[in-house]
């Protein structure tokens, strides 16, 4: 999906999602990897927020924007899917203010990199 068709893909995580261990340092490492080779693709954003970003987004949850008629996201509990506009409008502008303190490129490049040099340090 990620490499053949028509679709675009804009991914945003926070520096914090480089750090925190899932699986242990190998599985950590696959993933730091996988993220380097995702940055190559020429459909897909991706966007690190720096720790240091002033995060004045109020939301626990992540959520996926899949169009502009549905955002799914997840809680403890449950998986939600919101179709109304005003809710849909709402994440939307949410993923555009937490795009816009996001790095990207080289310098989205430079932290994972920076994650993975920590990482086999450790």
């Amino acid at each position: 999906m990620l490499t053949h068709g028509d679709r675009r893909f804009h991914i945003v995580v926070g520096q914090q999602a480089l750090y925190t261990s899932v699986g242990g340092a190998e599985v950590m490492k696959g993933q730091l990897e996988k993220l380097l080779t995702v940055l190559r693709l020429p459909r897909i954003a991706l966007g690190i927020i720096p720790l240091s970003a002033p995060y004045r987004v109020p939301l626990h949850n992540g959520f996926w924007i899949l169009d502009d008629r549905l955002v799914q996201l997840d809680t403890c509990t449950a998986e939600l899917s919101l179709i109304r506009p005003d809710e849909v409008g709402t994440y939307a502008m949410a993923f555009e203010r937490l795009a816009a303190l996001a790095a990207y490129g080289a310098d989205a490049r430079a932290m994972i990199t920076r994650a993975l040099t920590d990482l086999s340090t450790i």
